[in-house]
Order: structure tokens, then C-alpha cells, then sequence
């Protein structure tokens, strides 16, 4: 659960002038956005993550996170920013990374390094 303080004070960061013209990338250890790419606070064991995703999307932000052990990218629709999740870099047989290029919240550049497969 992120909660509604800090969904509060994130909604006015976000909204703030100063951030109009900068990329934001959201870090968060539980994801909004489930392996099958639905919403699903079951699969992400995210409570709040519709009110994550929607606010993330609203403001043109990025979500990374972690918690699944394998990794995915689900790219940016026209319901939900781009959401990448990390995986495990130590699991045996699955071990990898992400490298990621931000020019901005539409031009995203990622690729996997290592072993593992990536959902999509």
C-alpha cells in the first residue's frame, strides 16, 4: 500500500510547474500492472495501484519497480504509462537487468541483459 498521504504529495509534486517539461521515473517495490497486463491488485499485491497507474499516467511518469521475479515490460497505452518491472538479477537461470534510455515519457529505449525471458 502506498497510501493516500504519499499519493497526495506525489499528485502535487507531479502537478507542480517546475515538473511540466521533466521525464519523472516512479520507483516502487510492488508494481501496478501484473504479468498479464491488467490492473489487478491481486496479482501485484499493490492495494492502491489503480490510483498509482492513473496518476503515474495523468503526469507523463514512468514506473519501475520490483517485487515479481520475472521481468516485464508493459509499454505505455492509452491507459497506463509504461511500467517495467525489474525481475531477479540473482535468481539462478534467470539472472539479468534492464538498461534503460529516458529521452522522455513516450521515447523509451530498454534492453535486457541476461539470461532470462521478459514478459510482454
Amino acid at each position: 500500500r502506498i497510501g493516500a498521504p504519499q499519493l497526495d504529495a506525489l499528485r502535487r509534486l507531479l502537478s507542480d510547474p517546475r515538473m511540466q517539461k521533466r521525464t519523472v521515473v516512479l520507483l516502487s517495490h510492488h508494481g501496478p500492472i501484473g504479468l498479464s497486463g491488467t490492473l489487478n491488485r491481486w496479482h501485484t499485491e499493490l492495494v492502491d495501484g489503480v490510483a498509482l497507474n492513473q496518476l503515474a499516467h495523468e503526469h507523463h511518469a514512468v514506473i519501475l519497480h520490483g517485487h515479481l521475479h520475472q521481468r516485464l515490460w508493459h509499454r505505455a497505452q492509452h491507459h497506463h504509462p509504461h511500467v517495467i518491472g525489474g525481475g531477479s538479477s540473482t535468481e539462478l537461470g534467470n539472472e539479468g537487468y534492464w538498461t534503460i534510455d529516458l529521452d522522455d515519457h513516450l521515447t523509451i529505449e530498454a534492453r535486457h541483459l541476461g539470461f532470462g525471458r521478459v514478459e510482454q
